[in-house]
């Protein structure tokens, strides 16, 4: 019969625990970038910063074991493989003017530059941003 406590203990199960951590994180980021989903990359960065700490704290109590060599090993190729896949979303762009201003987009539909922002439209009939309609018969 299998023993929770036994198999923790073993140096095996714990360098399969760093490796597939650490390929949920690899995972995570990925999807993360894709996604342009900056809180999901760090979730997988800080998921990967638990492996790294398990590695330092609880791996290296076995110094010398040919396992832990290959659970430091294999998570350094994936923090590489991470690196190059999965690199931090990038901020979505904001056009600016040569002023520095942000630039609005123009919800009147005439080609000009809206510098009512915030007054009250609620009388102009394009305020609602449809084109309106200049030959109305009535």
């Amino acid at each position: 019969p299998y023993r929770i406590d036994t198999m923790f203990a073993a140096t095996g199960v714990q360098a399969m625990l760093s490796l597939v951590w650490s390929i949920s994180a690899l995972i995570l980021m990925r999807r993360a970038t894709r996604l342009q989903q900056a809180r999901l990359w760090q979730l997988g960065a800080a998921l990967l910063a638990i492996v790294v700490a398990k590695l330092f704290l609880v791996d290296q109590s076995d110094a010398g074991s040919a396992t832990r060599i290959v659970a430091f090993v294999g998570v350094g190729l994936l923090m590489v493989a991470i690196g190059y896949l999965a690199p931090y979303p990038k901020a979505p762009a904001v056009a600016v003017e040569d002023d520095g201003d942000p630039i609005t987009p123009d919800l009147n539909n005439d080609g000009k530059h809206d510098d009512t922002q915030g007054a009250d439209n609620s009388a102009s009939p394009s305020a609602s941003g449809l084109p309106t309609n200049k030959a109305d018969p009535s």
